[in-house]
This record gives C-alpha cells, sequence and structure tokens, in this order.
C-alpha cells in the first residue's frame, strides 16, 4: 500500500458539474435509514429544496416573496459561522451533513462537525470516500465512526429525481 505524501493530497473534488452536485438531495432511503438511527434535528448544509429535515441551516437567505411560502424552516444563515451547541440548547442535538462537495467544502464542514461534536452534538456526514483528500485523512483520524457504503450512492436532483452519475 502506497502512502501520499503530504503536499499530493487535495481537500478539493474535481468531478464535475459542481453547481448540480453542490445542491444534491441525499437519496431518501439513505437518509431515512440513518434517520432512524440517528433522530435528526437540522439538516446543517441545505435549502428548502434538498433539505430532508423539517429545520436546516441555509447555506444562503432564502429567496422568496412571502416567508409563509416557505415549508420548511431555515434556523440560521451560514452553518460554518455559527455555534451548533446554541441550538443544543433549544432541543437540537443531531445533525445531519451532506455538504456542497465544491471550493474545499467537504474540510470545512468536516473541521466544524468535528468542532461541534467535542460540544455534545451529533454529526453525522455523508461524504466521498477518497484516500488521497485531507478531509478523508482526518476523517479517518478524529471520526469516532465511521461507514462505507456499497455501492456507491447516487444522489438525486433537488426535486428528488435521479442525478446522472453516482
Amino acid at each position: 500500500m502506497s502512502t501520499l505524501r503530504e503536499e499530493e493530497m487535495t481537500n478539493k473534488r474535481n468531478d464535475g458539474n459542481t453547481a448540480a452536485k453542490d445542491q444534491a438531495r441525499t437519496p431518501k432511503q439513505i437518509f431515512d435509514a440513518l434517520d432512524k438511527e440517528f433522530h435528526f434535528d437540522i439538516d446543517v448544509a441545505a435549502d428548502e429544496n434538498n433539505t430532508l429535515c423539517t429545520s436546516f441551516f441555509a447555506l444562503h437567505n432564502p429567496v422568496v416573496d412571502n416567508p409563509m411560502q416557505l415549508t420548511k424552516l431555515p434556523l440560521a444563515i451560514d452553518a460554518l459561522n455559527q455555534d451548533w451547541v446554541n441550538w443544543t440548547r433549544v432541543g437540537a442535538e443531531t445533525f445531519f451533513c451532506n455538504p456542497p462537495y465544491s471550493n474545499g467544502n467537504i474540510l470545512k464542514f468536516v473541521h466544524k462537525a468535528w468542532l461541534e461534536s467535542g460540544t455534545g452534538a451529533t454529526v453525522v456526514l455523508l461524504i466521498p470516500s477518497d484516500p488521497s483528500t485531507e478531509y478523508f485523512e482526518f476523517c479517518f483520524e478524529n471520526a469516532s465512526e465511521i461507514r462505507f457504503m456499497h455501492p456507491r450512492v447516487k444522489f438525486n436532483n433537488p426535486d428528488g429525481t435521479p442525478m446522472k452519475g453516482s
């Protein structure tokens, strides 16, 4: 087994179509199985169109003419720059995260999840298994548990229809 030198590692994925992949929705059967086990309170990297939780941290302010149009509740904006533990004080303890894959976001969310877990939060991340990345190494060294899914997850578009590729 060969090892990578540190400078060969990356924190980014380059597998095309980043805009669509950033908005990908977790397949409902995978989410439901994890939710049955962990009982998620908040999706920390979502929007109204791709979250499977009733509450989420939005990556951007929802653009709606009438806030009453929102069918799911954005609790806060920008999950990376707030304390999730504040939400544990109002009953949220378990967080789901299928982070956007572009611009090094996976590593950012992995680090944030690790920090939040140190305050008592339970965080479940759904991320690619890529040993050439810095985030994979960080998870391997710090996660309390790692599960590998087989076959590869085929994500959905925000509307729930299957996405091309995996």
